[in-house]
């Protein structure tokens, strides 16, 4: 596992692609600080700031995540993995420590703009330090995610695709919570993932929320293991 971390680790890093994606996310963020904060008034909660942050990287995501285990697929090697002494949850595990662990960077990068901020203006660090956990628990749901999606085809077209579809699915239920009946309502205000990271928004650690996501993002990862191991044994 610690291997398979490395090398998609080391991939992240040694392409143009991860740097792009890095560079291209973080001065979105330092656009939008610039217009939302430049001239600070009052004290600071970031609520805004972060939210638009969190919604960006999970448009970000998908093109990290694509190439997990379609990639795999695509060159054949993923054989070569499954002949050396791998388990098939190591792999994933692996895969998904090294895509969280890169973009986890990007969003703890996001926590010099309060700072730099505090030197001129009262900042809220609660809601600050509430958003930032929430985001890291959005990404490690969505990572496990897109590794999902990934590991359902070996086109990365498709793979991406499929991510922005689950992506979109699952934002959409807190839509579909407004226009339905009572009992229907409160099963898609559940599961609709904008409706749990809200809370974390908002400055409300709630342990329900904390499972919706670590729960989800253990779902995506053993319904991935699932899969590589059905294709395994065909």
């Amino acid at each position: 596992m610690w291997s398979v971390f490395q090398k998609e680790l080391k991939v992240y890093f040694s392409s143009i692609l991860g740097y792009g994606i890095l560079s291209l996310y973080l001065l979105i963020a330092g656009i939008f600080f610039i217009m939302s904060y430049a001239t600070p008034v009052g004290i600071s909660s970031f609520t805004g700031f972060f939210s638009v942050m969190n919604t960006t990287i999970l448009f970000v995501i998908p093109f990290l995540t694509l190439r997990t285990i379609a990639e795999e697929y695509r060159y054949g090697t993923m054989e070569l993995l499954f002949t050396s002494p791998l388990f098939s949850w190591e792999v994933v595990v692996g895969k998904f420590l090294a895509s969280f662990v890169f973009t986890a960077i990007a969003v703890t990068l996001l926590l010099v703009y309060p700072l730099a901020l505090s030197f001129y203006a009262p900042v809220e660090w609660g809601m600050v330090l509430s958003s930032y956990v929430g985001m890291l628990l959005s990404v490690a749901f969505f990572v496990a995610l897109g590794i999902f999606a990934s590991s359902l085809t070996q086109n990365l077209v498709i793979a991406g695709l499929l991510s922005f579809g689950f992506f979109v699915i699952l934002v959409s239920f807190s839509s579909l919570a407004m226009v339905s009946q009572e009992v229907v309502s409160a099963i898609f205000k559940e599961l609709s993932y904008y409706t749990h990271y809200q809370q974390f928004a908002q400055g409300v650690i709630r342990w329900v929320d904390f499972l919706y996501f670590v729960l989800g993002t253990f779902l995506w990862l053993y319904l991935t293991e699932w899969r590589l191991s059905s294709r395994i044994w065909k």
